[in-house]
């Protein structure tokens, strides 16, 4: 299957963090699982290189390069849709908003949105947090790969006591 021409980040979006800075090598990211986690799985075995906030930073809007280092089937190659498919999910984790008291937000649905098709293993999410005083909320997420602009992923959210 050809790809489509990259296509230059848009500048014009409101959300969008600017200019994001090529993805890191290998070498150059750290483990999620690095970060304060309370039990491992599939997300502590992501490379992440921050470009906006940090793994403390909660304030709703986060920014990262990430990539899945191993095969998601043990033996096969993964294309870099099935990377980026897998990786679209974190979007809630980077735009994380976390509320006093201990409540934080788990997905309930996920939509990917893509121009054209992905280039690579190294995927950049800039996410956004809007929880409503109901209880559910809605991530935005913008990706993009080496080559450029992506997408979007959309999350809706519902609030969760971490207890």
């Amino acid at each position: 299957m050809e790809s489509d021409p990259p296509q230059p980040l848009p500048t014009d979006f409101h959300e969008h963090p600017g200019e994001i800075p090529p993805p890191p090598g290998f070498e150059g990211a750290y483990l999620i699982g690095d970060a304060p986690v309370s039990f491992t799985g599939f997300h502590t075995t992501v490379r992440v290189d921050w470009t906006d906030g940090d793994a403390r930073t909660r304030t709703g809007a986060r920014g990262a390069w990430l990539r899945f280092p191993h095969p998601l089937v043990e033996g096969e190659p993964t294309s870099a849709f099935a990377h980026l498919a897998s990786l679209s999910d974190f979007g809630n984790a980077l735009g994380g908003f976390e509320t006093e008291g201990g409540w934080g937000y788990i997905n309930v649905d996920i939509t990917l949105y893509l121009n054209r098709a992905p280039q690579g293993d190294w995927f950049h999410l800039y996410s956004v947090a809007r929880p409503a005083t109901t209880g559910h909320g809605v991530v935005t997420t913008t990706i993009s790969d080496a080559a450029g602009y992506l997408g979007q992923v959309v999350q809706a959210t519902l609030a969760n006591r971490r207890d």
